[in-house]
């Protein structure tokens, strides 16, 4: 079913369509789209909702003075959608919607043997199978010298694999596919977040005959600088500068630890740590969006504390880039979406979820719970199934 209707007599320019939707789900697809002559259509998921959920399409752009608004929905017999309180507003705000997911582990799975296919059963490049699906930027996460020894001494990851050649091999694939790039720095050769930030093996060799900190937290924000530079060069050298890099990974409770812990009396560091990649990064591409990236989104005393001391010290980035995970917060999208307005109020500056995550199958494929065992506030509302995960996104 296609309803829709043609408006004419528009003034040229950006447009921001809302409506009022109420959906009982069970579609195969049900959305609602604007679709302005000669330019593509925008289009926004019309979710299962227990009532009047508000959505949006932004950055409609009309260029001939018509537009063609209406609501596309394929469904089973009893399903059902309402659509109220529909307004269309001029407000010339261009809009790009960034949807992607992170490919950094693509090499691994192909020299594993994996292949991969479109729902139709044809073998394709993985980037080309997510580029005919929408998808528009990817994320690469790179790590100094991953491999046997190098890790958290328990733990390591596969050698050879999201170093700096892999990590350059994955950019030429992206950008030849016309994806946008986000690069996150771990500075570690393993895995980083809140609790694990391991300084580079190479680099604890070269700080272990300095014989203070004062003397070791130099030569650190050096290294970080120089690779940071190095890295970016090599990206801008083969033509994939990434438009956007993250300095870090999950770094609330700060990076190179213990130097760099976002603690009293070692925030400082952190500062001349993140101040060295940013101004690495904008000294290659001063287009370049550097991002700051935390994990629980939806706490404002961690953010604010965090963001408060960036301002504090003089650190400069482009973008808060928020972890949300339903499981790991227990937060619901209303919420994250007023966090996310608060913090650009507070701060000025624009957000990106870099890191989300739904539970889309009960269990793993031996039969074990996954890392994500629940969906947090959506566990009784969207099932743990592709259909639960794409109403969630």
């Amino acid at each position: 079913m296609d309803t829709y209707q043609i408006i004419t007599g528009l003034e040229n320019g950006y447009y921001t369509l809302t409506a009022w939707t109420y959906s009982g789900g069970s579609h195969d697809a049900c959305y609602l789209y604007a679709e302005p002559a000669w330019v593509s259509e925008s289009r926004t998921g019309v979710p299962k909702s227990e009532g009047w959920t508000q959505v949006f399409i932004r950055g409609i752009h009309v260029t001939d003075g018509t537009l063609r608004i209406g609501l596309y929905c394929e469904g089973k017999e009893g399903s059902w959608v309402k659509v109220d309180k529909m307004e269309l507003v001029k407000d010339d705000r261009s809009f790009d919607f960034l949807i992607g997911g992170d490919v950094s582990q693509v090499s691994y799975v192909e020299a594993m043997g994996g292949k991969f296919y479109d729902t139709d059963g044809n073998e394709k490049d993985v980037f080309q199978i997510l580029k005919e699906n929408g998808h528009n930027v990817v994320r690469l996460r790179i790590y100094n010298n991953p491999g046997k020894g190098r890790g958290d001494g328990s733990y390591y990851l596969a050698e050879n694999f999201m170093n700096k050649d892999d990590i350059l091999r994955l950019a030429r694939r992206a950008k030849s596919a016309g994806f946008k790039i986000v690069l996150t720095f771990h500075y570690s050769d393993y895995w980083t977040n809140g609790a694990t930030q391991i300084i580079p093996h190479d680099w604890q060799k070269i700080i272990a005959g300095i014989p203070d900190d004062e003397g070791k937290v130099d030569k650190l924000e050096e290294l970080v600088y120089e690779y940071t530079k190095e890295i970016m060069e090599a990206m801008a050298k083969q033509g994939t500068t990434p438009e956007f890099v993250s300095l870090g990974n999950e770094i609330q409770e700060g990076m190179l630890y213990p130097y760099g812990k976002a603690a009293s009396a070692t925030w400082p560091n952190l500062a001349r740590f993140l101040k060295a990649g940013y101004n690495a990064v904008k000294e290659v591409s001063p287009s370049t969006k550097v991002i700051i990236h935390l994990d629980d989104a939806g706490n404002y005393s961690k953010y604010y504390s965090f963001f408060d001391n960036c301002e504090k010290y003089g650190v400069e980035y482009d973008i808060i880039g928020p972890s949300y995970y339903p499981f790991w917060t227990g937060r619901d999208v209303k919420t994250v979406v007023a966090f996310c307005n608060n913090l650009i109020t507070r701060y000025n500056k624009d957000i990106l979820i870099i890191e989300t995550g739904y539970k889309w199958n009960p269990v793993l494929p031996d039969g074990t719970p996954g890392q994500l065992t629940h969906n947090g506030p959506y566990e009784n509302i969207y099932p743990s199934s592709p259909e639960g995960q794409r109403f969630y996104v």
